[in-house]
């Protein structure tokens, strides 16, 4: 399933369930941008992924949604990652974890949280490709609110 298609589909089981929001889940490296093995306190070697920052800056101003960092970064870089990203108006609710969603008779999210949409490479999420499609949506999307 493509990530546009994920996005459509989050947002149509949200409607159906009368729920109020999404949970978006993040990968980093590979996915918002391109991995690299250098000093992680010299930010000048973060390189995003074409179209990643600005789609991530509409998404994180979006009402509806729940960004949440995943990966398997160590804590104190994902410390980092986290101060680098807010600096740029992207925000993530929760790293690795999603407390907001309980158990239910059906479901136990104990030890797999809930997400609606999942972006990161292992995924499939291709980010030469992607990131425009995502940008272009959002975009749009955040017009017809403005309208």
């Amino acid at each position: 399933m493509t990530a546009i298609k994920q996005v459509k589909e989050a947002f149509k089981v949200m409607k159906e369930r009368n729920w109020e929001k999404v949970y978006f889940l993040f990968d980093i490296h590979g996915t918002i941008i391109k991995p690299s093995y250098k000093n992680l306190s010299d930010n000048k070697e973060i390189e995003f992924y074409p179209y990643a920052q600005e789609a991530l800056e509409l998404i994180t101003n979006d009402r509806e949604i729940v960004n949440i960092l995943w990966s398997c970064s160590h804590d104190d870089e994902l410390d980092i990652y986290n101060q680098f990203f807010h600096k740029l108006n992207i925000n993530f609710k929760y790293i690795n974890h999603n407390p907001e969603v309980n158990n239910t008779k059906l479901s136990c999210f104990d030890s797999k949280m809930y997400y609606s949409a999942g972006f990161d490479d292992k995924f499939g999420f291709d980010p030469l490709t992607d990131w425009e499609d995502m940008y272009n949506y959002f975009f749009n999307r955040q017009i017809g609110k403005n309208l």
